[in-house]
This record gives C-alpha cells, sequence and structure tokens, in this order.
C-alpha cells in the first residue's frame, strides 16, 4: 500500500463532493458487477456483508460517534478523560503527542473505525487533526472534513480545502512544531504553497481514494497484499 487517486474540484463545497463520490461509486461497482458478473447490481459481497452503493451514504459527525462508543464528550471531557480512556481499553499511542485530537483519533482508528462497515461520510473532523481543511462556520473548533469509510476501512479523505494564506501559514507552523516533537502524521511547513495561496486560489474541495483498499472491497480480498501487483515481502527471520 499506498495506490491513491487525488482530485480537486474547484468551486465545489463539501457537500458536493460527496454526492460526486456517491455517484462515482455507484457507477464503478454497477460497472464492475456488469463485466465481472454479468449482471448490473450495485451490491458488492465483502467478508459476509452486502454492501449496497445504491443508497445514500450515511453521515456520522466525528465527535457524536466518538460519544457513541466512549460515552465522552470531545469538548467537555478532558485530555486526561482520554487519556483513561485509551489506557483502559490498551490503545497506544506516541507517548511525544499528547494532545486531545490525537488521543481521541488513536482511539477512533484502534476501536471504532472498524464497526464503518457500510457506505459512511464521517464529517466534521477537530481543526487540530485538519492541518489542511476550511473551518466548519457553524464551530471554529471543527472543519469541512470528511472521510469515506466501506468495511471497516477509509477509502477516502477529503475536505473544503483551506485557501486563506494567513490561517494556512498558522497551521503550519503548529504542525511544523508537532513535527519536531515527533509526529510522524505531522505536515511539513510549505512555503511555496503559503505563496500560492496569496495569490488566490478559488473556493475548492479535494479528495484522495485509496485504490489498493478499494480493491479488496470490490475483490472481497482479505489482505491487501493480494491485490498489490509488488506487495513486500519480509525476510527470514524478520
Amino acid at each position: 500500500e499506498f495506490t491513491m487517486m487525488e482530485l480537486y474540484y474547484a468551486y465545489c463545497d463539501r457537500d458536493t463532493l460527496m454526492k460526486f463520490i456517491e455517484d462515482l461509486l455507484k457507477e464503478l461497482v454497477k460497472r464492475f458487477n456488469k463485466k465481472f458478473s454479468t449482471k448490473e447490481s450495485y451490491i458488492i459481497e465483502y467478508q459476509g456483508y452486502k454492501i449496497d452503493f445504491g443508497k445514500k451514504w450515511k453521515r456520522i459527525k466525528y465527535t457524536e460517534i466518538i460519544k457513541k462508543y466512549t460515552n465522552l464528550d470531545y469538548f467537555k471531557n478532558t485530555l486526561e478523560d482520554f487519556l483513561k480512556f485509551a489506557e483502559k481499553n490498551n490503545i497506544e499511542f506516541n507517548p511525544k503527542i499528547i494532545t486531545k485530537g490525537k488521543i481521541v483519533d488513536e482511539i477512533f482508528k484502534k476501536l471504532i473505525r472498524k464497526n464503518l462497515i457500510h457506505p459512511t461520510f464521517l464529517i466534521d473532523h477537530p481543526k487540530e487533526i485538519s492541518p489542511l481543511a476550511k473551518l466548519n462556520p457553524k464551530n471554529p473548533q471543527l472543519t469541512l472534513r470528511f472521510q469515506g469509510y466501506i468495511g471497516g476501512l477509509e477509502i477516502i479523505n477529503a475536505f473544503a480545502e483551506l485557501n486563506d494564506p494567513v490561517d494556512q501559514k498558522r497551521r503550519f507552523e503548529e504542525q511544523a512544531k508537532a513535527l519536531e516533537k515527533g509526529d510522524e502524521e505531522a505536515h511539513p511547513y510549505d512555503e511555496t504553497f503559503i505563496e500560492a495561496l496569496e495569490y488566490g486560489m478559488p473556493p475548492t474541495a479535494g479528495l484522495g481514494i485509496g485504490i489498493d483498499r478499494l480493491v479488496v472491497i470490490l475483490t472481497n480480498s482479505k489482505y491487501l497484499r493480494e491485490v498489490i501487483y509488488f506487495p513486500f515481502v519480509k525476510e527470514k527471520g524478520n
């Protein structure tokens, strides 16, 4: 892993992009089934589940699904509350980067996302873990970001692009500090990108689709290595 397709859609908002993805994958599944099973259908069988791409995707707020599975409120509960929950559930995290956003996201990855089987958009992620996404005007602690989940796998990461150079510079500076502390997922400071934003960027939405994971679902494969042309093979003894 990782083969990814990226797309940027000018003068597009988050809701329009979600509808675009629904239509795109619906058509993809229909053509896939017509070619390989000789029938037009929007249903894919994956690991014992019948996944219907013909239906409208569920939309779940990030903070609401966290509360559902942890009984903790992202806004009201403290970092210490989430740390205790993580430790109680044996959820490992980078001890160099201990922030509420990072701990909560590790809880989501290890405990929650496996339950998102049918096509689901997870929306309104915290600003702290979404450095390139535009702020949600209804709550500046959140962003206009969404992820697409199918079969317990993250297939899509997308958002309304942040096109404010001042805000983007501030977030890059925060990310650079996190990178210095050892956060491997932090975004490096990109001066060229800031300069480009200063010249002007129209309202834009962008996405990345994990092709390997999507193929795993379409082919009902159990492991990623089954669909990758040149999978990494460990040497004997490792």
